[in-house]
């Protein structure tokens, strides 16, 4: 159970960052 909760946290946190770095590089921010 928990380390399903971290594998969502984890992908949550690359979607996160992957948008972020899309953002920056199109100058979105």
């Amino acid at each position: 159970m928990w380390t399903e909760l971290k594998m969502v946290n984890r992908t949550q946190n690359i979607i996160r960052l992957s948008l972020i770095n899309t953002a920056s590089t199109n100058g979105s921010f």
